[in-house]
């Protein structure tokens, strides 16, 4: 199991983990990521964005939003962050 240091985003390395899960393309496909600003959900919206997916990510926190939606946009995903 890869732990993740302050930077969660910049930690994830899919290549790594080739190996041991099964990569598959989600291409067209769109997930919903609860609580995705931190731990389990930045990294399961990080995998899904690597994938091909189109993440949207729920917070209460508009800031780590922000911050989390600039990341995952500069590893390939075009969507707009939103909170509420």
């Amino acid at each position: 199991m890869q732990r993740l240091g302050s930077d969660p985003i910049g930690d994830y390395s899919p290549e790594a983990k080739k190996g041991n899960v099964i990569m598959h393309s989600l291409d067209k496909q769109r997930i919903l990521v609860i609580g995705g600003t931190s731990g389990i959900g930045l990294a399961t919206a990080a995998a899904a964005v690597d994938a091909g997916a189109a993440a949207t990510i729920a917070s209460r926190n508009q800031k780590k939003l922000d911050a989390v939606a600039a990341k995952l946009r500069r590893r390939g995903a075009n969507k707009s962050a939103g909170h509420r």
